[in-house]
């Protein structure tokens, strides 16, 4: 089974399976829907961790009526048990689009055969935490307070790659979303330019830049979204690079954000050239970041995937004691 992949293709396909339900995806599941949708139509035990995608059907997004999509098959309102991802299906619904819907699932049906490749992520974080851990022997008088403090030493760490994963997923949908208004002609050239600004000054922490450059009215937090979303970056980008063994190119988002920044900048200064040039350098900038970013945000789905597979080890290792 390859769970990145799967991952991977939520992320890209579940939005186009939706008409008017609310969808979230792999590390952006509310914990709260989760809960409802297991209550409400999974008659099966699940763990939080194995969802990769949800959707709400319900008007007041209870999150209790639905699809709930896992590593090991779905579920779906109306159905009594687990479907395989080789099962099509013709449900009669407005909320989603089911050529697209049937399609995604075929996808998943595939990736869930395959085996996982191996990549240097995975002996990357090995390295990192077993040099945190400093193995030492353990007696078996103190197995089961040692298992629970490296219990909660893992959920740390989790939760720590988790906020910034959430962080960076965000900035990274938003990125996504740039272009896309504008070629659906739902933004004018002048939005897509504020955009721009907007989302360099979150990148940069650079408020000001946004003040002299953007014509939209901004937050009055504008400036503390700013600082929140640099802070968390270059915490993501220590992290990291902290781990990269010698061999392994270094990923560079600072250095990134700048090139970003100074592509936008040349379109904010109101030069002479025509907005079709002017889009063309946003869209050219913004997919060179983006790459830079999910590339970061596979990183984090792996490192978070090693932590949990650590703390299941270190159960067992201590349960055999």
């Amino acid at each position: 089974m390859n769970k990145a992949k799967m991952i991977k293709i939520i992320k890209e396909d579940l939005g186009s399976t939706v008409s008017s339900a609310c969808y979230y995806v792999h590390g952006n599941i509310p914990k709260r829907k989760f809960s409802k949708a297991k209550i409400a139509y999974v008659p099966d035990v699940l763990s939080y961790e194995d969802a990769i995608g949800l959707t709400d059907e319900t008007i007041f997004r209870t999150g209790k009526k639905g699809f709930l999509f896992t590593f090991q098959g779905f579920y779906y309102t109306g159905c009594p048990k687990i479907c395989p991802y080789s099962t099509p299906l013709a449900l009669n619904s407005s909320f989603y689009h089911m050529p697209e819907l049937n399609r995604m699932l075929a996808r998943l049906n595939e990736a869930s055969m395959e085996e996982a490749p191996s990549n240097w992520f995975h002996t990357l974080f090995k390295s990192l935490f077993n040099r945190s851990e400093n193995k030492k022997s353990v007696s078996p008088a103190s197995s089961h307070s040692s298992f629970k403090e490296q219990e909660l030493e893992w959920n740390s760490k989790i939760e720590k790659l988790e906020v910034f994963r959430s962080c960076i997923s965000e900035l990274n949908s938003s990125i996504g979303l740039l272009g896309l208004s504008y070629k659906n002609h739902d933004a004018s050239y002048e939005e897509l330019v504020n955009s721009a600004v907007m989302l360099t000054g979150l990148l940069s922490g650079d408020a000001l830049f946004v003040a002299n450059y953007s014509t939209a009215d901004l937050d009055a937090d504008f400036a503390q979204q700013c600082t929140k979303y640099a802070e968390t970056i270059a915490k993501a980008e220590d992290l990291l690079n902290s781990i990269c063994p010698q061999q392994v190119q270094p990923i560079h988002i600072q250095r990134s954000i700048k090139r970003y920044r100074s592509s936008i900048l040349r379109v904010a200064d109101h030069s002479h050239r025509s907005e079709e040039e002017n889009v063309e350098i946003i869209f050219a900038a913004t997919n060179r970041l983006r790459t830079i970013l999910n590339e970061i945000l596979d990183t984090l789905d792996s490192m978070v995937d090693y932590c949990y597979e650590q703390m299941e080890h270190s159960g067992r290792f201590f349960a055999d004691k």
